[in-house]
């Protein structure tokens, strides 16, 4: 094939990936050759990536942030004093970990959005978080806290008495805001005190993510023309939010300075917490927006590398540059993951159950006096080894089950049944080129 075959050929590549890398980058005049035959680069993008599942590493990566919360509270929940956090900030390693998962969810579930009507948006959401949430809370309340109960030598009717007690454990925080932490004198002797589950207090904001971005595609339609002002919406927010963390952050504000808003069944929300997880939540929307526009390239590793180094080394920056940084990297780190064992992960992911355990099983082995003689990392090392194992029966037993349940039909008033928003219009600027959630377990 000669030189201007190439450039048919990749323009023709171009119009079917709806990528926008020039003609001129794909035909590589640098590469090797063969003969007088040149080869043919095409950048990955991540839209791509997403779309041929090159992005199926993700289930590893957020099994590593599972585990990356767990070895953060390893040294408050043991005793080895506070969690390590980036230099000159509070922002500890378990928040990040938060972070980056907010990042991949907000990255996920906007390419669900493309294709999803609201109701049946909504309802992959609630299915993939609510029933192994509410399963956790009935086997704290009334399996593991009466348990410890049990162990730490108090009457065992005594425990259905506690204030507070084991089932408003369940009520007041069935609508996943955190609002009761413990159960009685359950772990009192701890270091970190009566806290049954700390992992849970991220979902109510992660939810509420959900909430917002359904809102800001339903005020425009989420197709074109209305998709660009969809992603300017999205901007927006991204911008508002990141500002007003860096405002926090730098005044050090806490959170009754900050405040909160009242939900109705839902409680009070914090937005010092509610701030920078929109931010991360909205940086990684707006990936999947420019999906197709992000080529996965040397220099833009090397570029999201140098601004995670500089935010971290200047405080004033660690919002607005690590979280956009870790977002992207997170997202190379998922298609760099290759290998057969992936298939397996992405059938069978149990880092949302992992994380949902970590905590308690941590809080179990405090309380079963082995965290001394370990230290925090051998302390999260053991808790990482149950907590995956019923991780995966979360999966196994109630995540996968419930997600059959997801194509039901839902009548829409404006709407058939799980018709996208772009309305699958050729003219839409998302609906053929943003790829599909692909086994990622966030459908």
């Amino acid at each position: 094939m000669n030189g201007s075959g190439r450039v048919r050929q990749a323009r023709k590549w171009n119009r079917l990936t709806g990528d926008t890398v020039s003609t001129e980058q794909r035909v590589s005049t640098t590469a090797s050759r063969r003969g007088n035959k040149s080869i043919l680069i095409q950048p990955l993008t991540l839209a791509a990536a997403a779309r041929n599942g090159s992005l199926d590493g993700l289930s590893i990566v957020r099994l590593a942030l599972a585990a990356t919360v767990i070895l953060s509270h390893s040294w408050p929940l043991g005793g080895f004093g506070d969690d390590p956090t980036l230099p000159g900030t509070d922002i500890t390693l378990g928040t990040m970990a938060v972070v980056g998962f907010l990042s991949l969810s907000g990255f996920l579930v906007t390419l669900s959005l493309e294709r999803l009507a609201a109701p049946r948006f909504m309802w992959h959401r609630v299915l993939r978080i609510m029933p192994a949430y509410w399963i956790c809370l009935l086997l704290m309340a009334f399996v593991l806290a009466p348990t410890i109960w049990w162990f730490s030598g108090s009457p065992g009717d005594a425990y259905w008495s506690q204030d507070p007690a084991p089932a408003s454990f369940v009520s007041t925080n069935f609508w996943l805001n955190q609002q009761q932490f413990g159960i009685g004198s359950v772990f009192a002797a701890n270091p970190y005190g009566t806290v049954i589950d700390g992992s849970l207090w991220s979902l109510i904001y992660e939810f509420l993510c959900y909430l917002g971005l359904v809102a800001l595609a339903l005020t425009c339609a989420f197709r074109q023309p209305r998709g660009r002002l969809f992603a300017f919406l999205v901007a927006s927010v991204a911008v508002w939010s990141g500002v007003v963390s860096t405002t926090y952050l730098v005044d050090d504000v806490s959170p009754a300075q900050a405040g909160g808003v009242s939900l109705p069944l839902v409680g009070e929300v914090y937005l010092i917490y509610l701030m920078p997880l929109t931010f991360a939540f909205c940086c990684g929307s707006l990936l999947a927006l420019g999906a197709r526009y992000v080529s996965v390239t040397y220099q833009l590793i090397i570029g999201s590398v140098v601004a995670l180094a500089v935010g971290i080394a200047w405080p004033a920056a660690h919002y607005l540059l690590v979280v956009p940084a870790l977002s992207l990297l997170l997202l190379v780190a998922g298609i760099a993951i290759r290998g057969r064992f992936v298939g397996w992960f992405r059938r069978n992911d149990g880092s949302y159950g992992t994380y949902l355990y970590g905590f308690p099983i941590q809080q179990t082995l405090v309380f079963a006096g082995v965290s001394t003689a370990l230290g925090p990392f051998g302390l999260a090392a053991l808790a990482f080894a149950f907590a995956y194992p019923l991780g995966l029966l979360s999966w196994w037993c109630i995540e996968r089950p419930a997600l059959r349940l997801k194509d039901i039909q839902i009548r829409s008033p404006r709407r058939r049944s799980g018709q996208p928003f772009s309305q699958t219009n050729t003219n839409s600027l998302y609906a053929k080129t943003l790829p599909t959630e692909r086994g990622n377990g966030k459908e």
